[in-house]
C-alpha cells in the first residue's frame, strides 16, 4: 500500500496516526523479533526499495537480528548505495550482530579467519557415520595461526562418531548454521546443502568428495557434481592444504549456480499462489477453487 491507500483504508482507525512509514517501522521491528527467517526475503525488499529512510533502518536492524546468509547477503550489497546516513549506521550495526552472536559463544574465533569443516553423513538410520577423509590434525599444523579451524557436523548424526582431534572449535551440531556460515571466510563441505547457502556469500567452498562415484549411486544426487557445481573439489585433506595454500578457488561459476538453485525463490511466494491458484480460477469463471470432498472452509 502506499500512503494514500493507507489513509483511506484507515481513515477511521486509530491506526491512522502511526501513518504509513509507522506500520511498516513497526512491521519490521515484529518481524525482527519474530526469529523467523522466513521473514528475510520481505525485509530485504523493504531494505532495498523502499523509500522511507524509517523503514530501511529499522529493515536493516531486523536483517540483523534474524541473520543468516541471506539477511547478510542482503545487508551487505546495500552498504555502498544506501545514501542516508543513518540507515547505513543501521547497516553495519546490523552486519556486527550476527558476528558478534557467534563471538559471543567462541570468543576465540575473534580476529581470526574462519575455516569450517560442515560435512554430510553418511549411511542410513541406525547405520549413520560420519564422513571419511578429513585428517583434521593434518590440516591444522598445515594453516597459519591466524586461521581457525571449525568443526559443525550433521544434527542428525552422532556426535560421537566424528573425530574431533584437531580443530580450534567444535561448534555444537544442534545449532543453526547460518550465522556460523555469515562468519565463515572458506567452507569446506561435501554434499551438504549448505554450499547453496554459503554461495551467496561468494567465498571459497572446497568440497571433500573422495567417495563421489559411490555416493551419486547411493544415496544419489539431484545435480551432477562433475558440470553442475561450484567450488573446488579434493579427494584427501593433501587436496584441502593445496587448495588453501594455493587459493585456487574458482569463483566464476557462482552466479549461474546461484541462479539455478535460488532463482525462483524471489519472495512473495503466498502472494503468487493466491493469484496462481485463487484469484486466477475466480478469473476463469471458476468462482475459487474447488476443495477436496473432505476438506471444509471454517
Amino acid at each position: 500500500m502506499d500512503a494514500g491507500a493507507v489513509r483511506r483504508r484507515f481513515a477511521t482507525s486509530a491506526v491512522a496516526r502511526a501513518k504509513r512509514r509507522g506500520l511498516l517501522r513497526n512491521a519490521a521491528v515484529v518481524l525482527g523479533n519474530s526469529g523467523n527467517r522466513d521473514a528475510v526475503a520481505v525485509l530485504a525488499r523493504s531494505l532495498e526499495d523502499e523509500t522511507e529512510p524509517l523503514v530501511r533502518s529499522h529493515a536493516a536492524w531486523a536483517l540483523g537480528q534474524l541473520g543468516g546468509v541471506r539477511a547478510r547477503t542482503t545487508l551487505e550489497r546495500r552498504r555502498k548505495p544506501e545514501p542516508d546516513p543513518d540507515v547505513s549506521a543501521e547497516i553495519e550495526a546490523a552486519l556486527a550482530a550476527a558476528r558478534s552472536r557467534v563471538l559471543a559463544v567462541h570468543p576465540e574465533l575473534a580476529g581470526r579467519r574462519v575455516v569450517l569443516y560442515a560435512p554430510t553423513f553418511r549411511g542410513r538410520g541406525a547405520g549413520k557415520r560420519a564422513a571419511p577423509g578429513m585428517d583434521a590434525p593434518k590440516l591444522r599444523a598445515a594453516l597459519p595461526a591466524d586461521h581457525a579451524l571449525v568443526l559443525k557436523t550433521h544434527p542428525n548424526l552422532d556426535p560421537d562418531a566424528t573425530a574431533t582431534a584437531g580443530y580450534d572449535v567444535v561448534a555444537d551440531p544442534t545449532g543453526d548454521i547460518n550465522d556460523l556460515l555469515a562468519l565463515t571466510d572458506i567452507l569446506i563441505t561435501d554434499y551438504s546443502s549448505s554450499i547453496v547457502e554459503f554461495a551467496l556469500l561468494g567465498r571459497p567452498i572446497i568440497l571433500l568428495v573422495g567417495d563421489l562415484a559411490t555416493y551419486e549411486v547411493d544415496p544419489g544426487l539431484y545435480l551432477d557434481y562433475r558440470t553442475e557445481m561450484i567450488g573446488t573439489q579434493v579427494v584427501d585433506t593433501d587436496g584441502i592444504i593445496d587448495a588453501i595454500a594455493t587459493g585456487q578457488v574458482d569463483l566464476s561459476g557462482y552466479p549461474a549456480f546461484i541462479d539455478r538453485q535460488l532463482g525462483a525463490s524471489r519472495g512473495g511466494a503466498s502472494a503468487r499462489f493466491v493469484d496462481h491458484f485463487i484469484d486466477g480460477q475466480r478469473g476463469l469463471g471458476g468462482g475459487g477453487v474447488t476443495l477436496p470432498p473432505d476438506v471444509r472452509h471454517e
